[in-house]
């Protein structure tokens, strides 16, 4: 074997045992498990996102149903139609709640690729999301209650201010999810 040809096997051979060496297996396994918890990661995201959407459409239909059936058609006196409508605003409620917090949710609900801060991104993260939409629910929480105090006020003394207080409330309740439903389309393609 000639100088030169134990110089070349001298750099080859080490070379191939490199490539063949259980380090650079390793090197590979980890590629794979780094794949594979991403990938994990992104089901585990998309698996709460299902969730808390379907939470959403739930409540939205609900709701939305109960509203083209009317409420307390049945009721004829003010004190009867009051009381009815008190118990749809519980429920109504109740909806918004679950609406409004499957929203939440899915506003806070972080990509695994999503960056910490967003000084190091021009997107809003999960947290500046949700501090977002909890102040704009304050607005509107406190705008509500003026609007139907005010319409409470118009008609305060007499037997029907709490019927138009409580109507009021509902109308805003289910205007206020049909709103937030356009802006961030939780329910399309449900119905």
């Amino acid at each position: 074997m000639s100088t030169m040809q134990k110089t070349i096997l001298a750099f080859v051979i080490p070379l191939l045992a490199l490539q063949l060496s259980p380090g650079q297996s390793n090197n590979r396994n980890g590629a794979d498990t780094q794949q594979a918890a991403r990938k994990e990661a992104w089901e585990e995201y998309s698996a709460h996102l299902r969730v808390f959407k379907e939470s959403a459409k739930k409540a939205f239909a609900d709701e939305q149903v109960r509203a083209k059936t009317g409420d307390c058609p049945k009721e004829r006196t003010t004190l009867d139609i009051s009381m009815c409508l008190k118990k749809e605003v519980e429920k109504t409620t109740a909806n918004y709640r679950v609406y409004s917090s499957g929203l939440r949710s899915l506003e806070g609900l972080t990509a695994p690729d999503e960056p910490s801060s967003s000084e190091s991104s021009k997107y809003s993260t999960s947290q500046e999301l949700v501090k977002q939409f909890d102040d704009a629910e304050t607005a509107w929480q406190a705008y509500k209650q003026a609007q139907c105090s005010a319409a409470y006020g118009a008609y305060k003394g007499g037997t029907i201010a709490p019927i138009i207080q409580l109507t009021c409330e509902l109308t805003l309740f289910r205007d206020r999810m049909r709103e937030l439903d356009g802006i961030c389309g939780v329910t399309e393609g449900s119905e």
